[in-house]
């Protein structure tokens, strides 16, 4: 079964991984297909090249302690965007109602933007990224109205909420196909507002340090890495969100191989169809599947120097520090598959070479502290809520301007409408014995 990266509905990351296209200049002695990358297998012949992603988009269709603490009273008032004044007893409110302490607000309805708050709450539960963010840079126009956002988020207010309309109008401004009060995929707003972020973030390069990489063919992972990383994509968000992925593509009648690597900033999975529930690692396994390339798909063997049917696989070899899972739900019609996913709250990845000769790997551990669900069959329609861990392994439901502690009610279980899921990067230890397996190995 082919894996499908990307799709039609969303925004190509051209510019976040812009050296791709430049990189077709050095393509040489591949097989020639210009499908997705998928894992290694081995050979004694091979080749290596950057990919293009030229088809290449996040989906079809970041952790964990905050210092500050926002009181919450039972009753929700409405008021408008960032107007609180100075509420000096914000933790102390004698208002004759039960209160309680939530690390963060929630954030208003604005006509159908529950799409829009559940990704900014999931967000704002990624330390890293809501550290810098908050950090007063001057980097852009989005980047200031996030930064004033979240510290509204993160200040002690006295009603509960706050109106993100500030934020909103900056961000169509830049996207005008979000502005309106229709429905939209929140994988898809995701996308566009990382991508915008690092377009601001972005440090230029010079015209010579880009013309001097044309020359550069990456001989390995690490080669091809920072050519993208250091000349061309230069912002805390890659630091953040971007890993690499090596595609091995095999012939199958003499065994030649062809390497190239690509940088991610999320992983799509497919959902197995027609199935009632399906556990996470299914998906995984789905993702990282040989997928033979046969027929109209044959890609043209530089050794055989004709078409050959061949394998394509996928593995990783550079694991982000936040790992975004984005779970392909979404038929092409818009409606959406009717299993529930079984979440996994640690999954570990295969650090290693893209080889498979290779004798060691090194095992990454992810934690999950975030995920967006969507509640519906159709894409267009439903309601998304968050699910955010903060300190003392706390879970809290953030459905729009409501935020609630559900950690004594919280399971797996509850993420079975889960469909983008952060995980953070714990801890990695060398493995030696290629037997060894893990579940939700990648």
């Amino acid at each position: 079964m082919a894996v499908a990266i990307g799709g039609s509905t969303q925004k190509s990351f051209n510019n976040l991984f812009s050296f791709s296209s430049l990189a077709t200049t050095l393509s040489s002695s591949i097989l020639g297909v210009s499908s997705s990358p998928q894992p290694s297998s081995s050979s004694s012949s091979s080749s290596t090249t950057i990919s293009t992603l030229s088809n290449y988009s996040p989906s079809s269709s970041p952790l964990s302690t905050t210092s500050s603490t926002v009181t919450l009273t039972r009753f929700n008032h409405r008021r408008s965007s960032f107007d609180y004044g100075n509420d000096d007893d914000n933790n102390n409110i004698d208002n004759g109602f039960k209160s309680e302490k939530l690390p963060v607000a929630g954030l208003s309805n604005l006509g159908n933007t529950c799409y829009m708050n559940s990704v900014i709450q999931a967000l704002f539960a990624t330390k890293s990224f809501r550290d810098f963010i908050m950090a007063n840079h001057e980097h852009g126009q989005l980047y200031s109205a996030l930064s004033r956002l979240f510290k509204e988020m993160s200040s002690s207010i006295r009603y509960g909420h706050v109106n993100p309309s500030q934020f909103r109008s900056t961000f169509i401004q830049l996207e005008p196909k979000f502005n309106g009060c229709e429905q939209q995929d929140a994988q898809e707003f995701l996308s566009y507002v990382i991508n915008d972020l690092h377009e601001e973030l972005n440090k230029p390069r010079s015209r010579s340090s880009r013309s001097s990489a044309i020359m550069l063919e990456p001989k390995s992972a690490q080669e091809a890495w920072s050519i993208y990383r250091d000349r061309y994509n230069d912002s805390k968000l890659v630091d953040i969100f971007v890993g690499q992925y090596a595609s091995v593509i095999k012939c199958s009648y003499c065994g030649n191989e062809s390497t190239c690597w690509d940088p991610f900033w999320d992983l799509p999975l497919p959902v197995p169809r027609n199935r009632n529930r399906i556990d996470i690692d299914e998906c995984i396994a789905e993702f990282t599947s040989a997928e033979i390339l046969d027929g109209n798909e044959q890609p043209f063997c530089s050794r055989c120097k004709q078409h050959r049917k061949s394998t394509k696989r996928l593995s990783i070899v550079r694991s982000p520090k936040i790992l975004v899972i984005h779970l392909k739900k979404f038929s092409n019609n818009g409606y959406k598959l009717s299993s529930d996913i079984n979440v996994n709250q640690q999954i570990r990845i295969d650090n290693g070479s893209s080889s498979s000769s290779s004798s060691s790997s090194t095992m990454v551990t992810y934690e999950l502290y975030g995920c967006v669900c969507h509640h519906g069959y159709l894409s267009r329609s439903g309601h998304y809520t968050a699910y955010c861990q903060y300190e003392q392994q706390r879970w809290y439901h953030c459905d729009d301007q409501k935020v609630r502690d559900c950690t004594d009610s919280f399971s797996m279980a509850t993420l079975k409408d889960a469909y983008v899921l952060f995980y953070r990067q714990q801890d990695h230890y060398s493995s030696s014995n290629t037997n060894t397996r893990y579940s939700s190995r990648l």
